[in-house]
């Protein structure tokens, strides 16, 4: 997008105070543009690696569900991350706590990708500390974990 002053910066404008365009929920609209300008680009003739594209029509799902879902920034970065990850072919996925699987399984159920959900419990026991008179400690260590069945 074009500044006042004729300079683009990478993520929308700052005119009129509008730096919270990181804050996708607070943007959607920008949000959208700037990834299909992103398209846009990698689609365009003119872009030197045009040649070595091979998705012209990217699955854009992903970008839809963060802009409808309207999390905040940090909810936005750890489903990219595992959306990423799960692209890569990651197919096990553990989480420390339940909001967390929550928040995966509803992004994998939004795009259609079939999952088993499941607890792991490990126990640790840490040996007594005889520097302190500590005594042996054991704890529980619950995880809650996803597996991707269908690719």
């Amino acid at each position: 997008m074009e500044l006042g002053f004729g300079f683009t910066d990478e993520h929308y404008s700052i005119d009129n105070d509008e730096y919270h365009t990181d804050y996708i929920s607070d943007n959607p609209w920008k949000y959208i543009d700037y990834v299909n300008a992103g398209v846009g680009v990698f689609n365009d003739s003119r872009f030197l690696y045009n040649s070595k594209v091979t998705n012209s029509n990217p699955d854009l799902r992903i970008f839809n569900y963060v802009v409808q879902e309207g999390m905040t920034r940090d909810e936005n970065i750890f489903i990219f991350r595992n959306f990423i990850d799960y692209k890569n072919g990651k197919t096990s996925f553990s989480f420390s706590t339940k909001n967390e699987q929550s928040a995966m399984m509803k992004m994998l159920n939004s795009l259609g990708i079939e999952y088993t959900e499941g607890i792991t419990q490990s126990t640790y026991t840490f040996p007594e500390n005889f520097s302190n008179g500590e005594p042996a400690q054991t704890y529980t260590i619950t995880n809650f974990v996803i597996e991707i069945t269908a690719q």
